[in-house]
């Protein structure tokens, strides 16, 4: 028999939200009609997990609520185990950008999530409320150099795909091997600004795709490669 969910009641009432206050929330960011009253009521009082990207989108809610961390595996210790998992599209971008070495800290997050036989990321990215991040179009310099030459030659393959998943799944492969380039290069390479390019195309390709989380986490990891670029006065 399953038990009910005192944790998510708790973080409820601490947030001092009732059931129909989360359905709205949810709703705002997923649409009208994704989530009901009845499924709400389903998790707080049969156990019932939520299928993805809902639980990663209820924490952040929550968090935001409460003004303090509130984690996947707290709510729901089943859904936090999946192997695959939805993140916010900010998630651990203030970490990279104060680490020592920000474009490689850029490149490692990349590397280290990439689904390579699927020609994707593991995570799923959803989009950041309130919206913090961008999701539209950033140039990230004009450095050039022999790798900006090769991703240039790319981005100019990527915008001539059609929105979708095999674009979608091009992108991410060459943002993979970008990354390694950059990790793999001496400092005073053009690598980071190549990257940067590969970052903004394959944002601008997410966001007419309509994944927006994705979108925002491409466009944010060029901007904190942007900061670390020679200022060229654009």
């Amino acid at each position: 028999m399953r038990r009910a969910n005192h944790v998510l009641a708790e973080q409820l009432a601490s947030a001092c939200w009732r059931p129909p206050q989360l359905v709205a929330s949810v709703n705002a960011l997923l649409g009208d009609g994704y989530l009901s009253r009845s499924t709400v009521s389903e998790w707080l009082h049969a156990g019932r997990v939520p299928r993805e990207p809902l639980p990663a989108i209820v924490a952040q809610l929550l968090s935001e609520a409460t003004g303090r961390s509130v984690r996947v595996g707290d709510l729901w210790p089943r859904a936090g185990l999946a192997p695959a998992w939805a993140v916010p599209a900010d998630d651990g971008l203030d970490a990279i950008a104060h680490s020592p070495n920000p474009a490689v800290a850029v490149a490692d997050d990349w590397i280290r999530h990439a689904d390579r036989q699927g020609g994707r990321d593991r995570r799923r990215f959803i989009p950041v409320l309130p919206k913090a991040l961008s999701d539209g179009p950033l140039a990230c310099g004009s450095a050039t150099g022999p790798w900006t030459a090769m991703a240039l030659a790319v981005t100019e393959h990527l915008a001539h795909l059609p929105p979708g998943p095999t674009a979608l799944q091009f992108a991410h492969r060459q943002t993979v091997t970008f990354a390694e380039t950059l990790k793999d290069t001496t400092q005073d390479s053009d690598a980071p600004a190549a990257l940067a390019r590969i970052l903004t195309t394959a944002g601008n390709l997410a966001g007419a795709a309509r994944v927006g989380g994705l979108a925002q986490r491409y466009h944010a990891s060029c901007a904190i490669l942007r900061c670390t670029l020679p200022h060229d006065g654009t």
